[in-house]
């Protein structure tokens, strides 16, 4: 994971190093132009490291055992008008309870 992202971070820096080099080159046929490119690469840049980040702190929060909320009124008889009071969830919990719940 270190090593992927250290990639990355070589390659933001790469790609704001590339257009700085060729900065004088395009500045001597349109300035304007120049400066487009320059800012489009360092746009590509942040976003490269704004990836990095995210996909960084997620790895991070998984390896944790964070897990996303869920739907507190999901799958609860409360929710579902037609099911009878007193109705037992039903969910998929393990191997094979996928077969059950089909099964009824």
């Amino acid at each position: 994971m270190l090593g992927g992202a250290f990639c990355e971070v070589i390659l933001a820096i790469s790609v704001i190093g590339t257009a700085v080099t060729l900065f004088p080159g395009h500045q001597a046929a349109n300035e304007a132009v120049a400066l487009g490119y320059v800012a489009g690469r360092v746009v590509e840049a942040v976003v490269i490291v704004v990836g990095i980040i995210s996909l960084s702190l997620a790895v991070w929060l998984i390896a944790k055992g964070f897990t996303p909320a869920r739907d507190a009124t999901a799958g609860h008889p409360a929710a579902e008008p037609d099911a009878a009071p007193g109705t037992p969830l039903r969910t998929a919990s393990g191997p094979g309870q996928g077969a059950a719940l089909a099964a009824g």
